[in-house]
């Protein structure tokens, strides 16, 4: 029974019966899973609703480490094909199983999957909660923790407060980690830094400003922040400085990056990466043939964003787009953006799409819109990146924003052919050059108005 067939009771304690009844039958309906975390192992329930005959299983590449699964009873499962088979009943289920953390990890070594980093276990969710990757239908699940000390437990969710997710996201990572886990105290709310390397007093102090100045940068952009919750796991990488980030969406955010466990606040000042992963959840997931879109608009607005908030320069932005952009550029055997998954044109080549169509927009509508117009629309339509999308829908709702054709336009010009085959001719319609290593500007341009306002927005 549905909240509008409640309101329609005709009694106040037939509607509240009636709704207790549509409530119990929506909780008898989710997966509900519980797990013990121990220092090298998981060990797990899952209590499944009443329904046909199902084969659980957990990633392919993770079975091996999955061990004693059994029934309420206590008689084991047995796996067939890689899957335990589960009867079908009229009455809830419950299978209990354990799954060697640890050894997995060591053996796996795939943040994807299980790794050991610093003090923890990454794992995914998909690498150890039982499912049913062919009956999930619409069905979502709750996990409840029992940490034992000194272990703890985070997962990346949509719900600030409860482990929740969509059964089919565990057909892919669900990045969480569990071992000595000591999570950093931040000022933002639902965002979750959790250190896997020991952190002593004193010690990367700046991680919560770092963290928060690159949110603020994208919030600032876009208005509003672009996701309620946001687990942040930060792996050792040596002493100082900061390396390589990667952001997840798949029904809930996190982005993994590794941190030197010595960076001083000066290198978390002039770090780029955290607000590159960060403008990921601002756009939805995408097919991988439009990854370039993804990273693409990463690379584009990463350094604008920073200029903004006043840690880069606008003359080291324009020396950046001037020197770099060319290795975005297609090679001879290119094919367009969607057939073309080589590193320059993914990252570089879709930045070129973004500018291109900032620039264009600008000039279109003398500024009154902008490529910003379009991630504001976006994320209000389609979602963030816990959301999954087409391209299509992209065009059809930024282009409606701007109220222009250009992402449609480029997108017909981009997507399946090597183009632009230059850009010395936007360089010169825009009013800037180097000359050694020195920005020069050309306010006679065709589009100097255009360039004025393209790095730090209206002045």
């Amino acid at each position: 029974m549905s909240i509008a067939s409640c309101v329609a009771s005709a009694s106040l304690v037939l509607f509240a019966v009636a709704c207790a009844a549509t409530e119990q039958r929506a909780a008898d309906a989710r997966w509900n899973y519980e797990v013990v975390v121990r220092a090298d192992e998981l060990v797990l329930e899952a209590r499944i609703p009443p329904g046909g005959a199902l084969n659980l299983s957990v990633a392919p590449a993770a079975r091996r480490f999955v061990r004693e699964v059994e029934d309420e009873r206590g008689a084991p499962l047995f796996a067939v094909d890689g899957a335990w088979r589960l009867p079908r009943s009229s009455a809830p289920r419950t299978v209990r199983w354990r799954f060697a953390a640890r050894e997995a990890a060591r053996s796996l070594d795939d943040v994807d999957l299980a790794a050991v980093r610093g003090n923890a276990i990454v794992a995914s969710l998909s690498a150890f909660l039982l499912h049913d990757s062919a009956n999930w239908g619409d069905g979502s699940f709750r996990l409840a923790v029992l940490e034992t000390a000194p272990q703890k437990f985070v997962c990346a969710s949509p719900d600030p407060d409860d482990l929740v997710g969509e059964l089919a996201s565990l057909d892919g990572p669900v990045p969480c980690a569990f071992g000595e886990i000591i999570p950093i105290p931040t000022g933002m709310d639902g965002v979750v830094i959790a250190p896997l390397m020991a952190v002593r007093l004193g010690e990367l102090a700046g991680i919560d400003d770092w963290a928060s100045a690159a949110m603020n940068e994208v919030e600032t952009y876009l208005g509003r922040r672009p996701v309620r919750r946001l687990l942040l796991l930060l792996a050792p990488r040596g002493t100082h400085g900061i390396g390589s980030g990667r952001t997840l969406g798949n029904g809930a955010a996190s982005i993994y990056v590794s941190v030197g466990t010595a960076t001083t606040d000066v290198e978390f000042e002039r770090d780029w990466v955290l607000t590159h992963e960060m403008i990921h959840l601002a756009l939805p997931s995408l097919p991988p043939q439009q990854e370039w879109l993804e990273e693409g608009s990463a690379t584009y607005l990463e350094p604008l964003l920073r200029a903004r908030a006043g840690r880069l320069a606008e003359n080291e932005v324009w020396r950046a787009l001037l020197d770099e952009y060319d290795q975005g550029l297609p090679e001879a055997d290119d094919a367009g953006l969607d057939r073309t998954r080589t590193w320059g044109r993914t990252y570089y080549g879709g930045a070129i799409f973004c500018l291109l169509a900032d620039v264009e927009i600008r000039a279109r509508t003398r500024n009154a819109k902008s490529l910003r117009d379009v991630f504001v629309a976006v994320l209000a339509e389609e979602g963030n990146l816990t959301r999954a999308s087409s391209i299509e829908r992209v065009i059809e709702i930024g282009d409606r924003a701007t109220g222009t054709n250009v992402l449609a336009e480029l997108y017909a010009r981009m997507g399946n052919a090597a183009e632009p085959k230059e850009l010395g001719s936007l360089w010169r319609d825009l009013g800037v050059a180097l000359d050694g290593d020195k920005v020069v500007f050309d306010d006679t341009a065709p589009l100097a108005f255009v360039r004025r306002e393209l790095i730090l927005g209206a002045r």
